[in-house]
């Protein structure tokens, strides 16, 4: 796994050899990213449920000036981290416990939490438009197995759902 584009461009992440441990897909990283470059420039970045740090770290690459990575075990986000030279903070923690000490808005939230985990996602899509977390005009993609799509149904706000075999994504602009 490598970060695909930008200043850290063929920097290699470290990731767990465990099979419960599920990085996002390259083709999913490579599409996310497709539809924000013209918002990526400048942008404060969410990385919840950072997993190996890999999205945030791709946005960094790619021109965002601020990431938070969210995870309860950050061992590898902090490894992968060794090399950005730019603004990022790490929380250690649950989503929960980050919401409760948000001080912060973000352009870009990227949500992808453990895909057997439904309390977590319906609880933080709903933290997330209740606290009001996301800056106007700002984007929130959720990944999500694509069996699960009724996870989003009564979200607030209308999304844009892009299947890849059994991963998907919904993209949502305030």
């Amino acid at each position: 796994m490598q970060v695909h584009s930008g200043k850290y461009r063929r920097r290699k992440l470290a990731f767990p050899q465990n099979p419960a441990v599920r990085p996002t897909k390259q083709i999913v990283r490579e599409s996310v990213f497709n539809i924000l470059q013209p918002y990526i420039e400048g942008a404060s970045f969410l990385d919840l449920c950072a997993g190996v740090g890999s999205m945030g770290i791709e946005a960094l690459s790619r021109g965002a000036s601020r990431a938070v990575f969210v995870d309860k075990d950050v061992s590898y986000v902090e490894r992968n981290l060794q090399f950005v030279e730019d603004d990022y903070a790490v929380f250690r923690g649950t989503a929960d416990q980050f919401f409760s000490r948000l001080k912060e808005r973000f352009d870009i939230i990227y949500f992808d939490p453990p895909w057997n985990d439904r309390d977590l996602y319906q609880k933080s899509l709903k933290r997330i438009f209740d606290f009001d977390i996301l800056k106007a005009q700002g984007f929130l993609v959720c990944e999500y197995r694509a069996s699960l799509s009724d996870l989003l149904d009564d979200l607030p706000c209308a999304y844009k759902t892009y299947s890849y075999g059994r991963s998907a994504i919904a993209v949502f602009r305030t």
